[in-house]
């Protein structure tokens, strides 16, 4: 009997599969002075894990403008839909997971907030799209993490249980969603350190440090 063991490998795209915090950050940094804003690199930390409206939120104060944030934001959406590969990194080791999870036969999704013109487009750039049998983002949700709905719209879909499903997060937020909805739940510290993983049952710093077999076989 097989039905112990795990089925789906739900994968993060920000954090876990790419890296767009930083650059997001540094195109935001360059553009605002213009607008007579200066962003102090201390201010990243207001970035990790987080929408573009609640890092301007913190970081404006009472120089917070909804109409500013919309210009800027849809600026950030313009450059980076147009040069992907300029704005997007592969996490270190991600591709190469998918690669062998892929042979081994293990089904993946993403169960992302982020934006679906961005995953999407990325998918295609990095060839990747073919690993995977659904993907969800930030417009396919109602409710955002910790609620489990983003993870749940993919077990619905792809028609395995949580209980034989785990998830890969870069963010406590993510890890949270994932205990509420009765996932297996793994940290990858690529945006936060391990302290801030309390709720995850196993923490990495890198994503070569688990294959298909660990991840097919992995309890808690």
């Amino acid at each position: 009997m097989n039905d112990h063991k795990n089925k789906l490998i739900i994968f993060d795209f920000d954090g876990v599969l790419v890296d767009t915090e930083y650059t997001t950050f540094s195109f935001y940094k360059e553009i605002l002075p213009v607008y007579g804003i200066t962003l102090k690199e201390d201010d990243f930390r207001y970035k990790i894990g987080r929408k573009s409206i609640d890092f301007f939120k913190d970081v404006l104060g009472e120089k917070f403008d909804q109409k500013l944030v919309d210009e800027l934001v849809e600026k950030k959406r313009s450059a980076f839909l147009e040069d992907i590969k300029k704005y997007v990194k592969p996490v270190s080791g991600s591709f190469e997971l998918l690669e062998a999870c892929w042979h081994a036969e293990l089904k993946m999704a993403i169960g992302s907030q982020n934006e679906k013109p961005l995953i999407q487009k990325s998918l295609d750039i990095f060839d990747i799209r073919k690993y995977f049998e659904t993907t969800t983002s930030l417009q396919d949700i109602i409710n955002k993490k910790p609620n489990p709905e983003v993870f749940f719209l993919v077990t619905n879909t792809v028609g395995i249980s949580p209980s034989q499903s785990v998830v890969i997060e870069d963010a406590p937020v993510g890890i949270e969603a994932a205990k509420n909805g009765g996932f297996k739940a793994i940290g990858i510290t690529t945006s936060f350190s391990r302290e801030n993983f309390v709720l995850a049952d196993l923490i990495i710093d890198s994503m070569k440090e688990v294959n298909p077999e660990f991840l097919r076989n992995f309890k808690v």
